[in-house]
C-alpha cells in the first residue's frame, strides 16, 4: 500500500513539474481529441494519430522512471474478461475478425481507460473531462439537427438522421444522452453566469436531439438516467420525464415503442445461436452475428416461430447481454455482467459514502451515466466505437473518483 502512494506521489509530482508537466499535458490533449471526434464522421485517422501518439508520449513518462498506476476496482473484472474473451477468439469461428475486434473494442479501450485514469486524476482535470464530452455532445447535436431539418427539409416528425450513413441513430443516443446528463450535473455546480448558459444551451440542443432520434433505447436511457440523476430535484424531474413522456405519447415515436416484434425475433435468433455455441460463443468478431458464410441463417430462422423470421434483417444482436453472450458464451457474459455491477457497485457507493460532497454528486452523475449504457444498450447495439468510448469513460471517471475518495486529492 505504502509502495503504491508513493508511485502514486511521483505520478502526481511529474504531473505538476515544467517538462513532466507539459508531456503530461500532450497526453491529455490528445485523449481530450479522442473523447471529442469519436462520435463524428470521417475522424478515423485522426483518432487513431492521437491515441498511438497518446500511448507513445505516456510511455516517455514511464521510461523516465515514473509508474502509472493500475490499481483500480475494475482491474479484476477487466481480466477475467479480456481473458475469457481471449479463449473466444481461440476458437472463433472467425480468428482473424475476431482478434481484430478484441484489440479494437476492448484491448484499444482498457488502455484508453488506464491513460484517463492516470493523466486526469485530480478534480479540476475530471471537469475538464466531462466538459470535453459536454461540448462534443452539443456539436454533434446542433450539427445534425440543422443539416437535417434545415438544410435538407425533412419534416420534425421524421426521425433525426433518418437515412444518414454515417450516422446511425441508434448510435447517436450515447453521445447527446451522456452530454447531457453531464452538462446538467455541472450545471448544478458552476457559479459563472456565462458557464450556465453554454450548459443550458448544452442541456435544450442534446435532450432535443436524444428525443427528436425517436430511438427507443434513447428515450427509455433518457428517462432513467435523468430520474437518478435529479432525484433529490423532484420538481425538475418530474418536469423533464413529462416532456420525454408527452413526446412520446404524441409523436410518432408511440407507433415504435409499442412494436416489438423486431426486438423479439432478434432475441429468439440470438437464444438459437447460443444453444449451439453455449460455452466459447461464435467468437468476439461483432460481424460473425451477420455472415451468412459463418453462420446459416435459414438454419436458425426455421427454429423460430415463422411471425419472426421475417420481419428483421438480423445483422447485431439489439441487446448488449445477448450479444455478449453469441460472441463470448455463457461464461462470458457472466463475466460481463459481473464487470457492470462493479461499476454500479463503486458509483453506488461513492453517491451514498463518499468523502465530501463532490465526490457524491460525481457519483450519482456516474450512476445516471451508467444506467444510460445499460438501458440503452438493452435495446440496441452497444459495441461500436461511439458506445464503447462511453462506457470506458465512464469506467475511468468512476475509478477516478474512487481513487480521489480512497487517497484524497495530493496537493
Amino acid at each position: 500500500m505504502g509502495q503504491g502512494k508513493g508511485a502514486n506521489m511521483g505520478f502526481r509530482v511529474l504531473l505538476e513539474k515544467g517538462r513532466g508537466w507539459s508531456l503530461a499535458n500532450s497526453v491529455m490533449l490528445l485523449l481530450g481529441i479522442m473523447a471529442f471526434l469519436t462520435p463524428f464522421a470521417h475522424t478515423q485517422t485522426i483518432l487513431e494519430v492521437s491515441f498511438y501518439l497518446a500511448v507513445l508520449v505516456a510511455g516517455v513518462v514511464v521510461m523516465r522512471g515514473e509508474r502509472l498506476d493500475f490499481d483500480t476496482p475494475l482491474l479484476l473484472p477487466f481480466v477475467l474478461f479480456g481473458a475469457w474473451g481471449a479463449v473466444s477468439v481461440i476458437f472463433a469461428l472467425d480468428v482473424r475478425d475476431s482478434l481484430s475486434d478484441y484489440y479494437a473494442h476492448f484491448l484499444k479501450y482498457i488502455l484508453f481507460y488506464y491513460l484517463l485514469f492516470n493523466f486526469f486524476k485530480s478534480k479540476q482535470k475530471l471537469v475538464w473531462l466531462s466538459w470535453v464530452f459536454i461540448v462534443s455532445g452539443t456539436v454533434l447535436s446542433v450539427f445534425i439537427m440543422v443539416y437535417f431539418y434545415v438544410v435538407q427539409g425533412n419534416d420534425l416528425s421524421t426521425r433525426l438522421a433518418h437515412g444518414l450513413t454515417y450516422y446511425p441513430v441508434n448510435q447517436i443516443g450515447y453521445a447527446t444522452v451522456f452530454s447531457f446528463l453531464l452538462a446538467s450535473h455541472c450545471l448544478r455546480c458552476v457559479p459563472q453566469w456565462y458557464q450556465r448558459v453554454l450548459l443550458a444551451f448544452s442541456c435544450i440542443a442534446t435532450f432535443a436531439a436524444s428525443l427528436l432520434s425517436q430511438s427507443r433505447g434513447t428515450m427509455v436511457a433518457l428517462v432513467l438516467s435523468f430520474i437518478i440523476l435529479s432525484y433529490k430535484n423532484k420538481k425538475l424531474m418530474v418536469a423533464l420525464v413529462t416532456v420525454a413522456l408527452l413526446f412520446v405519447a404524441l409523436g410518432p415515436v408511440k407507433a415504435r415503442i409499442s412494436s416489438s416484434a423486431d426486438r423479439v425475433a432478434l432475441a429468439l435468433f440470438s437464444a438459437e445461436i447460443i444453444k449451439d455455441h453455449p460455452v466459447t460463443g461464435t467468437g468476439f468478431s461483432i460481424d460473425t452475428f451477420h455472415n451468412t458464410e459463418l453462420i446459416d441463417h435459414e438454419k436458425y430462422k426455421g427454429r423460430i416461430p415463422a411471425e419472426y423470421r421475417n420481419v428483421v434483417k438480423f445483422l447485431w444482436p439489439h441487446n448488449m447481454l445477448l450479444d455478449i453472450a453469441v460472441r463470448t458464451g455463457v461464461i462470458g457474459c457472466l463475466l460481463y455482467v459481473m464487470l457492470l455491477a462493479t461499476v454500479a457497485r463503486v458509483a453506488q457507493q461513492l453517491m451514498c459514502c463518499g468523502g465530501d460532497s463532490f465526490i457524491q454528486k460525481w457519483g450519482q452523475c456516474i450512476s445516471a451515466s451508467l444506467c444510460l449504457f445499460v438501458a440503452k444498450g438493452l435495446f440496441e447495439p452497444s459495441f461500436f466505437h461511439n458506445a464503447d468510448m462511453v462506457f470506458y469513460s465512464i469506467c475511468s471517471m468512476a475509478s477516478i473518483l474512487w481513487w480521489l475518495d480512497k487517497e484524497g486529492e495530493l496537493g
